[in-house]
């Protein structure tokens, strides 16, 4: 269906390296912090934050075969890239909460 695969074309434009990039890139225009020194939450405008309130969950809402099989590296390679932005920021900010 190709309403189906207009909106995995979307979701998969917000996810993986372009994803990552587009996220930093909007919070730094809205003068938002990369990450929050208070445990994540709905409320939490952090950069970081956005991939657990979004980005993260993107995989999950797929239509297609091919767009599943896409989100999935991508997916993969976000949950790689918040592991070690975690570890690079060291013990000054809260715990990651769980990927979805």
């Amino acid at each position: 269906n190709h309403e189906q695969q207009v909106q995995d074309a979307d979701r998969l434009d917000s996810l993986g390296a372009i994803g990552i990039g587009r996220t930093f890139a909007f919070g730094g225009t809205r003068n938002r912090e990369l990450i929050s020194t208070k445990a994540i939450s709905d409320e939490d405008t952090s950069s970081i934050a956005h991939f657990f309130q979004k980005l993260l969950r993107l995989k999950e809402m797929m239509k297609t075969k091919t767009g599943k099989q896409m989100a999935e590296q991508r997916h993969n390679f976000m949950v790689q890239f918040v592991d070690q932005f975690y570890l690079e920021c060291g013990s000054s900010v809260p715990p990651k909460p769980e990927f979805p």
